[in-house]
């Protein structure tokens, strides 16, 4: 599957995956520490934790593939977009974690 992907995708579109997988995957080893170690970060932190923790990163990285386009970085990358894709992961992160408050006992 990711061989097709990596033939369809474009190659900015292509790195920003993999770059977003990478986000991912050390977001879950530090949250899974924090757990380990009974630690719960500060608001701040939190949030720069939950935005990756969440897969919403790689999800909207994943837009223009499903656009057939291939964003160059400048355009991706420029305050307005970047504002917007945050904007939407948080959205979605915090929503997320106050309906598992409200269902489960975790942090």
């Amino acid at each position: 599957m990711i061989g097709r992907f990596r033939k369809a995708a474009g190659p900015r579109t292509y790195r920003r995956f993999l770059e977003s997988l990478e986000d991912f995957m050390n977001s879950i080893v530090e949250e899974n520490s924090l757990r380990g170690r009974d630690t719960v970060y500060d608001l701040t932190n939190f949030t720069r934790l939950r935005r990756h923790t969440s897969s919403m990163h790689t999800c909207l990285v994943l837009v223009p593939y499903g656009l057939d386009i291939d964003l160059p970085d400048e355009v991706m990358y420029h305050p307005a977009v970047s504002a917007l894709h945050w904007g939407i992961a948080d959205l979605v992160s915090w929503s997320n974690v106050s309906h598992r408050s409200l269902f489960c006992d975790c942090h």
